[in-house]
């Protein structure tokens, strides 16, 4: 593989796991504010680490799919150098997210709480006649 065909497949992946992330905000929008935000960071997490693809550590691949690839046909130990860093990922990630991303959430969700809806005066006015 050249270092061409290398980048035109990042590119070419990127560009993909772009997609699928827009997909899964779309599919996100109607879940409650705390699970959509978790699922969005984890689902970005997933599709956009890197981890090793090669022994020497010289090409990269995405760390989730190489996991699953290296588990199916090489066995679980050599999954496991990309599963740790898929995991280390998540672990970082979700406590970046705890951390400093708290009061926004919780600024968010007073904002889509259901504001109790006005009385209405539902009194039939009769038409003036004159």
């Amino acid at each position: 593989m050249t270092a061409i065909q290398y980048a035109i497949g990042w590119t070419v992946y990127t560009v993909a796991a772009l997609g699928s992330l827009v997909v899964l905000w779309a599919m996100t929008q109607n879940i409650r504010l705390k699970w959509r935000a978790w699922l969005r960071l984890w689902g970005a997490v997933l599709v956009l680490t890197p981890g090793v693809a090669t022994e020497d550590g010289t090409w990269l691949s995405p760390a989730f799919l190489s996991m699953l690839y290296d588990a199916l046909y090489h066995g679980v130990q050599q999954a496991f150098l990309n599963g740790l860093i898929t995991v280390v990922s998540l672990a970082f990630f979700s406590v970046v997210k705890l951390l400093f991303f708290r009061q926004i959430g919780s600024a968010k969700a007073g904002a889509e709480s259901p504001k109790s809806p006005k009385p209405v005066d539902n009194k039939r006015k009769e038409p003036i006649l004159s």
